[in-house]
């Protein structure tokens, strides 16, 4: 429907047939193991508390966490649970990759009335870095790979540029 609205004037075209016409499919996604998607999917959906093994990045670390989760939403074809971590007590963001771990406690928690999961998923995708400030990046491709980053959509603000020898920076 989508697409026939798009183009407009075809009512000849039968819906089902045109949807056989095009595909799509999502950024390649990070590899989530079952064992670990179902408790996290279970604890969201019964609002269970949830106990887990937690890989960070930023420290090379595995921590033990126990977490209410808030939502669970996809960004760039990841993952990223959102909930309140009781070993930081607060708020964080979880890549549901690196959780290493998971089972469900029987511990029921109540959503706070105030949370949005809009606060942590905004226009330009998933707010879950650590600075308050928008940080600059730089990326420069060869050629042939920078016409192909050209045509997708990293962020509100991105702009491109050809160095003479044929490298092309996105910012």
């Amino acid at each position: 429907d989508g697409l026939l609205a798009l183009v407009g004037g075809v009512d000849q075209v039968n819906p089902l047939e045109a949807s056989s016409l095009v595909s799509f499919s999502d950024a390649p996604g990070a590899v989530i193991d079952p064992y670990i998607l179902r408790p996290v999917v279970r604890a969201l959906l019964t609002r269970q508390r949830l106990e887990m093994t937690y890989f960070t990045i930023y420290r090379e670390a595995t921590t033990r966490r126990q977490v209410d989760p808030y939502h669970l939403g996809r960004y760039m074809g990841r993952w990223f649970l959102i909930g309140h971590d009781y070993y930081r007590n607060k708020r964080r963001v979880f890549a549901v990759a690196q959780i290493r771990e998971a089972r469900v406690l029987d511990q029921a928690f109540v959503v706070p009335s105030g949370f949005d999961p809009r606060n942590y998923l905004g226009e330009d995708g998933l707010k879950y870095e650590r600075s308050p400030q928008p940080i600059r990046v730089e990326l420069a491709f060869e050629r042939k790979a920078g016409i192909v980053a050209k045509e997708l959509f990293w962020h509100p603000k991105q702009q491109f540029e050809e160095s003479p020898d044929g490298r092309i920076h996105l910012s």
